[in-house]
């Protein structure tokens, strides 16, 4: 946690077991890893434990959470497999090469542009009320529980109204950033962060709400067989309630405030 003089915030990387993990690093693989990203630059370790990758594959995907991130992986693990993963899709280690241990092999991969490096994004108005239902006010996705707490003290109240409620969330955003951009949680984090849009040289960045035109393209690179195709191209994944309405006009004006860096950079 953060607070600086004000209300704590939970960050997605925690320092204090860093200093714990050097000690240990010389006695398992997990550790000495953990101390290598340890050194690597705050924008780096934005991006690096969420690349994934397959083996005998050209295809790299950098992860941009809430953004149909869950979406390509498990059309990466289809790939390989012939179906979805059925567990957590971002935990397989068994067919993708992903998280904390190949962290570093998946950065070189990326910085020497050696494979066909592909993203998401979405717009920031519908992120950012998907990452509030998902992660707050509805819980479905454990990444939140982590906040409730400190969300309590920055005012949230389940009783209270929607509205009410997405105010603080935003007032819980505009917090998280102005600490500190790259370790806000990623979820919510600016997308230009997530993707390192201005260090990567992306061969497709596709929009969420075009995923589907972006998606033979996508299989194609994947070389899945176009039989599978239509078992593919409405598979969505860690869906949101849908809504029409998405915040009040002023929410959405701080919205863009909050995300003018992602609008600029992505075109919203």
């Amino acid at each position: 946690m953060a607070g600086f003089f004000g209300p704590t915030v939970v960050f997605d990387q925690a320092k204090k077991k860093r200093s714990f993990r050097n000690l240990l690093s010389p006695f398992s693989a997990e550790n000495r890893e953990a101390f290598k990203l340890s050194k690597l630059s705050a924008r780096d370790l934005a991006v690096a434990p969420r690349l994934v990758s397959l083996q005998g594959s050209s295809v790299v995907l950098v992860k941009n959470s809430k953004a149909g991130c869950t979406t390509l992986a498990q059309i990466m693990y289809f790939s390989k497999t012939g179906r979805f993963l059925e567990q957590q899709i971002h935990k397989d280690t068994q067919v993708l090469i992903q998280g904390r241990m190949n962290a570093l092999a998946n950065l070189d991969r990326v910085r020497n542009g050696n494979g066909f490096i592909i993203t998401s994004v979405r717009h920031p108005e519908t992120r950012t009320y998907s990452a509030f239902r998902n992660l707050i006010l509805d819980g479905t996705n454990r990444s939140g529980h982590k906040h409730a707490k400190a969300i309590r003290k920055f005012g949230f109240d389940p009783t209270k109204p929607e509205e009410f409620n997405f105010d603080v969330f935003l007032d819980y955003v505009d917090r998280s950033l102005q600490l500190d951009r790259y370790k806000t949680d990623r979820h919510w984090r600016e997308q230009c962060i997530n993707t390192a849009i201005d260090r990567i040289d992306y061969d497709l960045i596709s929009r969420l709400e075009s995923l589907s035109d972006d998606l033979p393209r996508i299989l194609d690179i994947l070389r899945i067989p176009k039989t599978d195709w239509n078992k593919i191209k409405d598979a969505r994944f860690n869906r949101s309630p849908r809504s029409d309405n998405i915040g009040t006009p002023r929410q959405r004006l701080r919205i863009q405030r909050l995300y003018k860096a992602d609008y600029e950079a992505f075109g919203y």
